[in-house]
């Protein structure tokens, strides 16, 4: 699985390797293959190898997550909603985990709601997660998801 910066060029800075590390690793047994991960990116300050991130993630009104340093990687979830799972590293060294899907509008939809500028929601989220414990609620957030989105259902 090859890892893509989101905001500047390998090699994949420190703090990332172990976000990684702390998923399981790219194995068999971590998270990400769990999860079956895609497309995974990473996002940390240019020229900052330990990642230190300066504000606290949030969700934005338009349904995206801020976040300044942190690992994404699309999921297996219910087919057409292109689930991603974010894990954003927080400035008192806890993890924040999200369960992001992007929204699709029908024509109808956006007729009556043109100022509408939602490009996604949360669908799940943990705060305040120790290293740990991340890949637990990484998995366990993928779990719930399914079950509770997708009637239990793994799409390949």
């Amino acid at each position: 699985m090859h890892l893509t910066p989101t905001t500047h060029a390998q090699p994949i800075p420190y703090t990332i390797g172990v976000i990684l590390d702390q998923l399981g690793g790219r194995g068999i047994t971590g998270a990400l293959v769990y999860c079956g991960a895609s497309t995974p990116g990473y996002k940390c300050p240019p020229g900052d190898d330990e990642c230190r991130s300066g504000y606290r993630s949030k969700v934005t009104p338009n349904g995206s997550v801020d976040y300044d340093v942190g690992l994404s990687f699309r999921v297996n979830g219910k087919r057409g909603e292109n689930w991603t799972i974010i894990v954003a590293y927080e400035p008192d060294d806890t993890y924040s985990v999200y369960l992001w899907r992007r929204v699709r509008y029908t024509t109808a939809q956006l007729l009556r709601d043109p100022e509408n500028t939602r490009i996604g929601e949360v669908i799940a989220e943990h705060h305040d997660v120790y290293c740990d414990e991340l890949k637990r609620i990484v998995e366990q957030t993928y779990d719930n998801a399914i079950k509770t989105f997708n009637q239990g259902f793994i799409p390949g």
